[in-house]
């Protein structure tokens, strides 16, 4: 079942709508592009906060700029003609009342939740859910179960589903799957228990949420990094001190395990 809403952005009229799937400011960049040409996707929302996620680790986050309306601008930069996928959340502060949406695009011809653009692109108004109580999510993480799809023109886009930073390829972006099944997704659990969920905080300012970090360069997010033990490498406490290792000083050179990258 597909629900229709029509709406004008600026320029072409676009239209958002709803399948089943699985599963205000400027950009925060971090990993390799594939490519070095960028570009600048843009549009409006009711008050959000926007990720992108491509290939080679690329991201990006941005909040939608409040301008007094019900529809505030967005402007997020990717590279070019490289897989990229993007999470919105509403509320994201909120956690009774958040409500993350995954966005998929549709051509006319293909529908897809992986996306390539060519040169900047404006897609309009995005009618995000900003009520937790009208949404579909049957386990209870706040991921919405129905993709919204926006109804593009194929000039500068092109969609697919190739899997991008999908550990488990079930089309969901590992930030967003609950990795330990406690009601919470990976990006609003609090890894380093500082009161500050993992998507908002970057103690590095590497402009890349500590979570997704590789502190030990061995290809796994801090979050998935366990030495075989199911517990992050972030919140071990291996030697038993009543504090994570990763805020122990093992070389003593007088910085943090997380820090130290010598």
């Amino acid at each position: 079942m597909k629900g229709y809403i029509k709406n004008f952005g600026l320029g072409s009229a676009v239209v958002p709508f709803i399948i089943g799937c699985s599963g205000g400011g400027s950009s925060t960049p971090a990993g390799t592009a594939t490519s070095a040409t960028m570009a600048t996707v843009s549009g409006t929302v009711p008050g959000t906060f926007i990720e992108a996620f491509c290939e080679d680790s690329y991201y990006a986050q941005v909040t939608s700029n409040n301008n007094g309306t019900s529809q505030h601008p967005f402007e997020i930069n990717i590279p070019t003609d490289t897989n990229c996928t993007m999470i919105m959340t509403t509320n994201e502060k909120d956690p009774a009342n958040r409500c993350i949406t995954q966005v998929g695009f549709d051509t006319g011809n293909t529908t897809g939740k992986t996306f390539k653009v060519t040169e900047d692109m404006n897609i309009g108004h995005i009618p995000l859910p900003m009520q937790y109580s009208d949404v579909k999510d049957v386990d209870g993480d706040h991921v919405i179960d129905d993709c919204l799809y926006v109804k593009i023109p194929t000039d500068n886009m092109t969609v697919n589903d190739m899997p991008v930073m999908d550990r488990n390829q079930n089309g969901m972006v590992d930030s967003y799957d609950d990795r330990d099944d406690d009601g919470t997704c990976n990006a609003y659990e609090d890894d380093d228990l500082d009161g500050i969920p993992n998507v908002l905080d970057d103690d590095d300012n590497n402009s890349r949420p500590d979570y997704m970090d590789d502190d030990d360069r061995d290809g796994t997010w801090n979050h998935y990094d366990d030495d075989n033990n199911s517990k992050p490498d972030y919140i071990d406490n291996d030697n038993n001190k009543s504090r994570s290792d990763h805020m122990d000083d093992d070389d003593r050179d007088g910085t943090w395990n997380h820090y130290d990258d010598d």
